[in-house]
């Protein structure tokens, strides 16, 4: 799990990466690494909570480049994106001078 972690978090860094992405990748990495890579997609939980760790880092990190260059990683981050811009809050690099209080938060 905590290799799943960490390749989710250096996934959603790159901007347009979506969960996705870091799931296949975790996989691939995982199954590489394994003593039994024959036993991948019968259900081994190797195969299936590494993925899932780094599918979660990955939608956290996907704020990042959302917020701070205006670039949404996955379909959620690009609803997130329309509602600030219906509010009249424009991600990008000016969000930090513009409206510290939500880019903070």
């Amino acid at each position: 799990m905590l290799r799943g972690t960490i390749i989710g978090s250096l996934c959603s860094l790159i901007p347009g990466t979506g969960p996705t992405i870091a799931s296949f990748i975790s996989y691939a990495a995982e199954k590489k690494v394994s003593m039994t890579p024959e036993k991948f997609g019968t259900g081994m939980i190797e195969g299936v909570a590494c993925p899932e760790a780094s599918t979660h880092s990955s939608v956290q990190g996907d704020f990042i480049p959302t917020m701070s260059l205006g670039i949404p990683g996955d379909a959620v981050m690009a609803l997130i994106l329309g509602a600030l811009m219906i509010q009249g809050i424009v991600p990008g690099p000016q969000l930090i001078k513009e409206h510290p209080d939500i880019f903070w938060v």
